[in-house]
């Protein structure tokens, strides 16, 4: 994914980020990315309750959409 589209897409509010392996994560607002040119990296809520951060590689993301 173009770094540009994602910081576009991060704007219009809480949006969810698919990667190519079936994994997503649930990004609330902007505050909670950060996006360089090759990756970008979230503070994301895990399953045990926690929050934590996660660096994605922008090659591997296949998606990225408002969330519902």
């Amino acid at each position: 994914m173009d770094p540009e589209e994602l910081r576009a897409i991060v704007q219009t509010g809480p949006l969810t980020i698919r990667m190519n392996d079936g994994r997503a994560y649930e990004v609330p607002g902007p505050d909670y990315i950060l996006i360089g040119q090759m990756s970008a990296v979230v503070l994301h809520k895990s399953e045990d309750g926690k929050w934590r951060n996660i660096t994605l590689p922008l090659v591997t993301m296949t998606a990225a959409e408002q969330a519902a």
